[in-house]
């Protein structure tokens, strides 16, 4: 359930971004430093960046641009006992540039992100 969360919400930050920027950030972090940002869309962010990089699961989260595309994925430990042994989830979810805007170039409403 979170990682849904962080994911819609990751990327209607990246999207953002890019129609604040006119590209895509090259990092996940990079989101926060875009002050152009609506602001309660950037505090919005702060806290969606900071539980993908601080989470009580230790999850490791990651951003790819594509070409027409970016995938964002996390990585953390498998439930126990698995986990115990080294053992990793991945979860990826591939995104065509624009996913996170309707037809109108207005953004989706997401519960706790909406600008």
């Amino acid at each position: 359930m979170q990682n849904n969360y962080l994911f819609r919400s990751l990327s209607i930050g990246i999207e953002s971004y890019h129609a604040e920027t006119g590209s895509y950030p090259s990092r996940i972090a990079d989101l926060v430093l875009n002050t152009n940002m609506d602001r309660k869309l950037h505090e919005s962010m702060l806290d969606v960046v900071g539980l993908a990089n601080k989470n009580i699961w230790h999850d490791v989260y990651s951003y790819q641009e594509l070409t027409n595309s970016f995938i964002l994925s996390v990585r953390g430990a498998d439930v126990a006992p698995l986990g115990w042994f080294g053992r990793q989830r991945v979860v990826t979810k591939q995104y065509q540039k624009g996913d996170a805007f309707d037809a109108e170039g207005q953004t989706i409403q997401v519960q706790g992100v909406n600008p």
